[in-house]
């Protein structure tokens, strides 16, 4: 593998490469990359046994990629492996920490059966979106990126200039804590009057507040994505 990313190596070269090893036709599954912050010689075993399906298991450093699948895997498809995909950011990240005392960051790729090369090289590149956009959770599924993709592009002057334009520093905490409880219920007002600990026709006023200071309404859908945008990236 790291011959391969020195030399940018692209899929048919990879495979052609590897090749020798002479590995196994890939079951429907998913990749994933586990990145540590330290290392200790039992990860590799506490993997291997949380995962006794997997067909490729490389370690590199302290980060380890594998195609895994799920115990039950004959005849999974793609609907039902994007759920115990996901689930395995939260699994491995907490059992590495419980068992292990080890920080890691987990990566999944949209679950497929060939490309490995491709799926590393993705991997890689939803850890960077995972550091700029999600700082704060265990790792990142590459179907949970969303806008991180189409933003990732974006000079970081531009990026500033957005929040800044929309939000500048015209909400108090108040109203910025009402905001973001506000998207994080799905905008709605029942729950998240009960979160704040408010009264409905309080938070009302404080959303029609909030309109009233950056111009946007967040009980109007397509103006609600404008302030959850420039919060989101004030946030990055």
């Amino acid at each position: 593998m790291q011959r391969a990313f020195l030399e940018h190596w692209d899929e048919t070269a990879f495979t052609a490469h590897t090749r020798a090893l002479d590995l196994p036709n890939l079951s429907p599954g998913a990749r994933v990359l586990v990145r540590c912050q330290t290392w200790q010689p039992d990860i590799s075993l506490i993997l291997r046994n949380f995962l006794p399906q997997t067909q490729v298991f490389w370690v590199n450093g302290q980060e380890i990629f594998l195609h895994a699948t799920p115990e039950d895997g004959v005849g999974a498809t793609r609907k039902n492996l994007l759920p115990w995909a996901e689930s395995l950011i939260s699994q491995i990240h907490s059992m590495l920490a419980d068992e292990l005392g080890v920080l890691s960051y987990v990566y999944v790729d949209t679950p497929r059966t060939q490309g490995l090369w491709s799926g590393y090289l993705s991997l890689g590149r939803l850890a960077a979106l995972h550091r700029r956009f999600f700082p704060g959770e265990a790792g990142l599924a590459l179907w949970q990126a969303g806008f991180a993709q189409l933003f990732d592009s974006l000079a970081p002057e531009r990026m500033e200039h957005y929040p800044q334009n929309v939000l500048g520093d015209k909400l108090s905490p108040e109203l910025r804590e009402t905001l973001q409880t506000y998207f994080r219920t799905g905008l709605s007002l029942t729950e998240s009057a009960r979160l704040l600990y408010i009264h409905r026709n309080t938070l009302i006023y404080r959303l029609d507040r909030i309109t009233e200071l950056t111009g946007y309404n967040p009980r109007e859908f397509k103006q609600a994505i404008t302030l959850f945008l420039a919060l989101w990236l004030q946030g990055t």
